[in-house]
C-alpha cells in the first residue's frame, strides 16, 4: 500500500471512482446498451424476415413462373391439337363434299342420258312410223301404177308384216 501512496493515489477516492463508475456503467447499460441492444436485435429480426419474405416470394415467382410456362405450353398442345383437328375435319367435310358433288353429278349425267336415251328411242319409233307410213305411201303409189289390185293388196300386207316385224325386233 506504500506504493499507492507514494504514487499519490487516495484509496478512497479511487474506490469511489471506481464504485461511480460501476453505478455508470450500470445505469448505461440499463437505460442505453440493452435498449439499443433491444433495437439493433429487432432491426436485425425485421431485416431477416424480410430477407425470408423476399426468398419466399422470389420461390412464389419462380413457381407461379413455371406453372404459367407449364399452362402455356399445355394450352400450345391442346390448339394445336384443335387446328389439327380443325384441319381434318375441313379436309373431312371438303372430301365429302366433293365427293356428294360428284354422285350428284354423276346422277344428273345418268338422268340425261335415261332421258336422251328415251327421247332418241322415242324420236326413232316416230320416225319409223312415219318412213313406215311413207314406204307403204309411196308402195301404194307405185302398185297402183304397176300392179293389179290383188297384187297391191298382196305386196302392202307382206310390206306391212314385214315393217312390224322388224320394228319389234328393234325394241
Amino acid at each position: 500500500m506504500e506504493i499507492i501512496q507514494t504514487l499519490g493515489i487516495d484509496v478512497t477516492l479511487l474506490l469511489a471512482q471506481m464504485l461511480n463508475f460501476g453505478i455508470l456503467v450500470a445505469v448505461l447499460a440499463f437505460l442505453v446498451y440493452k435498449p439499443l441492444l433491444k433495437l439493433i436485435d429487432d432491426r436485425r429480426e425485421s431485416i431477416r424476415k424480410s430477407m425470408e419474405d423476399a426468398d419466399k416470394i422470389s420461390r412464389q415467382r419462380e413457381e407461379m413462373d413455371q406453372a404459367r410456362r407449364a399452362e402455356m405450353t399445355k394450352i400450345e398442345k391442346e390448339a394445336a391439337k384443335l387446328l389439327d383437328q380443325a384441319k381434318a375435319d375441313v379436309a373431312a367435310a371438303k372430301d365429302e363434299m366433293i365427293a356428294q358433288a360428284r354422285k350428284e353429278s354423276d346422277d344428273v349425267l345418268a338422268r340425261g342420258k335415261q332421258q336422251l336415251q328415251a327421247e332418241t328411242a322415242r324420236v326413232t319409233a316416230d320416225l319409223e312410223k312415219a318412213a313406215a307410213s311413207l314406204v307403204i305411201k309411196l308402195t301404194g303409189k307405185l302398185l297402183e301404177k304397176e300392179f293389179t289390185a290383188a297384187d297391191q293388196d298382196r305386196l302392202i300386207g307382206s310390206l306391212e308384216s314385214s315393217l312390224h316385224t322388224t320394228h319389234h325386233a328393234k325394241k
